[in-house]
């Protein structure tokens, strides 16, 4: 349905942006509170990176939705394990 509501005149337009919108907004809140942890790499920009998790995580639903055996946690796990700082 979201890919369906990319059209400002859908009925369900309004409500497609703000779940994405909601989404990339979440995981920059977490994002800052894992930053200011110390367990990001430094340098990383916060506002690219989730919408770099948000759009993996929308395709790798779509993914599984094809091959149910994708192990799409290890792929989420894996890039997540990319921005994580070392040590």
């Amino acid at each position: 349905m979201i890919a369906e509501a990319v059209e400002p005149d859908h009925p369900a337009h309004d409500w497609a942006q703000q779940r994405l919108d909601s989404l990339t907004e979440e995981l920059k809140t977490e994002l800052v509170k894992e930053r200011d942890r110390g367990r990001l790499r430094d340098g990383l920009d916060i506002d690219s990176t989730a919408q770099q998790i948000a759009a993996m995580v929308r395709g790798l639903q779509l993914h599984w939705l094809y091959r149910r055996r994708l192990p799409t946690d290890r792929f989420l796990s894996d890039f997540i394990d990319l921005i994580r700082a070392d040590g």
